[in-house]
């Protein structure tokens, strides 16, 4: 089975030497196949300014990317199972790792997307806290340490057993 039929594609037709108008012996390098020529829409800043009509044209193009990156996995890893060589297991991870990082892509546009339109309306993200004692600067939580300290004084102070001297009623550590 050829590779050109696995993966559906045809061969171009052969190049035919043309023949040259000098005599001489030097070979003459075959002619490239005409390729047809891209048409590029204009992208400059000043065509279109919009980040929700650019959003929307990098998500519909990602998802173009992955749609025809889903066909090119299957296929791939068909190839690689028919010649089970390892450099054939290699490009199907790739392509595999590949379509992880477009699906990751995506959801980064639908992100920037939702900062760009409504930056107070971003998610936080993951968090997971499981014990939060404390959230603020070092300088706050050191203020804070210091006040309790100062109040665990206070009350241990206020609690201690003052020992009153029963024939003087003064306290027994002061001298009359």
């Amino acid at each position: 089975m050829k590779l050109s039929e696995i993966l559906d594609v045809e061969n171009p037709p052969p190049v035919q030497p043309t023949q040259s108008t000098t005599t001489t012996s030097a070979p003459v390098a075959p002619q490239a196949p005409q390729v047809p020529a891209v048409v590029v829409p204009d992208v400059s800043a000043s065509a279109n300014n919009d980040a929700v009509a650019d959003a929307n044209e990098a998500r519909n193009t990602t998802r173009q990317l992955i749609a025809q990156g889903n066909q090119a996995v299957l296929e791939m890893l068909a190839l690689a199972k028919d010649l089970k060589t390892p450099r054939a297991y290699e490009v199907a991870g790739n392509l595999l790792k590949t379509m992880a990082e477009l699906s990751q892509d995506l959801m980064a546009v639908h992100l920037q997307e939702a900062t760009l339109v409504n930056p107070d309306d971003v998610p936080a993200g993951n968090v997971n806290i499981g014990t939060a004692v404390f959230v603020g600067s070092t300088a706050e939580l050191q203020d804070i340490i210091k006040l309790k300290r100062e109040q665990a004084k206070k009350a241990i102070e206020a609690k201690k057993v003052i020992e009153i001297n029963p024939l003087t009623g003064l306290p027994a550590n002061t001298a009359a």
